[in-house]
């Protein structure tokens, strides 16, 4: 799988993840029901940078790994705010929370 660097490619995608994970870190956890906290157009959001975001971008095929110092229940907020930009993209996202960041 061919690398390419965060900054260059995915550098519109860190806003978005940002808003996601603010969005998420106030939520609390999922919903059994869905995969995401809150339903893609439910709520009180402006969901139309979310839909143009989509719209834009198509990783399909494509992973993305996060490594984080978040493991356990952040680590699993810090997936969740994944999760919209996954949904939004296509692509496969995973977190890898340690807490031997600085040393990994």
């Amino acid at each position: 799988m061919k690398r390419t660097r965060v900054k260059k490619r995915f550098g519109p995608v860190r806003t978005f993840m940002a808003a996601a994970a603010s969005v998420t870190l106030t939520g609390g956890v999922a919903h059994a029901d869905s995969h995401l906290i809150f339903p893609i157009g439910e709520g009180e959001f402006s969901w139309d940078s979310y839909h143009a975001f989509a719209e834009e971008h198509d990783y399909t095929g494509q992973q993305l790994t996060v490594t984080s110092r978040f493991a356990g229940e952040q680590g699993d907020l810090i997936f969740a705010a994944m999760q919209y930009f996954a949904e939004a993209t296509g692509a496969d996202v995973r977190h890898n929370g340690t807490q031997n960041f600085k040393q990994e």
